[in-house]
């Protein structure tokens, strides 16, 4: 369901490139009128919403779930990124040096790989074209110093058991992956994907649950981020 002011589907396009190549129409669905009631009301049908709601119905499929929008589904940072699937958490390092949080840090960035290849099976399993392809990150190198802060950063993932997460790459492995004359070097994780982002979600599968309520007016608006869309 829809909540807020109006806008038109040209200006939700000119958001992003990903909103400028969906298909179909992103004219938001009509804003909620009077009162409403669920088992459960999420606010926010941006990644975290929607991935909340679909996870709920997988476990327990009877709830009646609304998701509450404000524009439209995958409107915010969900549907304006870099387009990648990442385990890369942002300032992890600082608690995995941490000796009193290092093991629920090094429990969470377990599961930020093993995150990775869940959103692809969802994907596959739930019929989401996400264009999703776990292909890998690759960090080249083509000064010396460059490579040496490489072969640190390599070291510091082994030495915390996490080598199976990072592979160093020589020159010529490097240049079989990026076509780079100039490598001196690399590495490599595969724990990372390229993916469409507004294609990234389980909007249609949420549909498909009736995720909203079985009025037509509030199962739609969850089917938008699939025909649109951390990290």
């Amino acid at each position: 369901m829809h909540s807020g002011t109006r806008n038109t589907d040209p200006s939700y396009r000119k958001q992003s490139f990903w909103l400028d190549t969906m298909p179909g129409s992103l004219e938001p669905r009509p804003s909620l009128q009077g009162h409403a009631t669920a088992d459960v009301a999420i606010i926010g049908a941006g990644y975290t919403g929607l991935w909340t709601a679909w996870y709920l119905k997988q476990h327990s499929p009877a709830l009646d779930i609304a998701v509450v929008e404000a524009e439209i589904a995958g409107y915010g940072a969900s549907g304006r990124n870099g387009g990648w699937c990442s385990a890369y958490l942002s300032g992890i390092e600082a608690w995995l040096d941490d000796p009193q949080h290092r093991e629920s840090a090094l429990r969470l960035q377990r599961l930020m790989f093993q995150n990775v290849g869940d959103i692809g099976a969802v994907c596959r399993d739930a019929s989401i074209d996400a264009q999703f392809e776990q292909a890998g990150h690759v960090e080249v190198a083509v000064l010396p110093a460059q490579l040496q802060r490489l072969r640190r950063e390599v070291a510091y993932w082994q030495s915390l058991g996490l080598g199976e997460a990072i592979q160093e790459l020589g020159p010529d492995e490097t240049r079989d992956r990026v076509n780079m004359e100039s490598t001196v070097g690399g590495y490599f994780t595969p724990h990372c994907a390229a993916v469409h982002p507004a294609h990234q979600s389980p909007a249609d599968e949420l549909k498909r649950h009736q995720v909203g309520s079985s009025q037509p007016q509030r199962e739609k608006d969850e089917k938008q981020l699939s025909k649109r869309s951390a990290r």
